[in-house]
């Protein structure tokens, strides 16, 4: 079952599932930022996840000022995160349909969104692309000091 829900409408057992998928992100303290969840259930198992958040003001403007796009970040006020599929659901495109429900609330329909990919991580661009995703910005290097990371504009 997929669907999303508003951080207020969300269950204890939602929002503990959601700490839990995300094993290894420091997640909890953030969870307030999410605005908007989509879940992929299979059963009572949470297989996928997907957010809209509401980044502190600092990281955007970091973010879009690496990218060189420094007067945008106050244009996107939501950034499409926290995207995790266990293991052995990869390949069923669940992240992109996640992606598409979220776009497709009508609580944030005209809400401009925007997400970040490492340039190396196919995957997760094949999912920017099928969701009518835009590279914008000049790729900038990642806090690891490695990798290079890009912005999405999704709507």
């Amino acid at each position: 079952m997929i669907y999303c829900k508003h951080r207020t409408e969300c269950s204890q057992k939602e929002l503990d599932d959601f700490v839990r998928l995300l094993d290894g992100e420091p997640i909890a303290p953030l969870v307030a930022r999410i605005e908007l969840f989509a879940f992929a259930y299979e059963g009572a198992e949470l297989i996928s996840t997907r957010v809209l958040k509401r980044p502190f003001d600092i990281y955007r403007r970091r973010i879009f000022v690496a990218a060189q796009m420094e007067s945008y970040h106050s244009l996107y006020p939501l950034e499409s995160g926290y995207s995790y599929t266990k293991p052995c659901f990869r390949k069923n495109r669940l992240s992109s349909i996640l992606l598409r429900n979220l776009l497709a609330d009508e609580r944030y329909k005209h809400a401009k969104v925007y997400a970040t990919t490492l340039m190396h991580n196919t995957p997760v661009i094949r999912v920017m692309l099928a969701n009518n995703g835009k590279p914008i910005g000049r790729p900038f290097v990642a806090e690891n000091g490695k990798d290079m990371v890009m912005i999405w504009k999704l709507r």
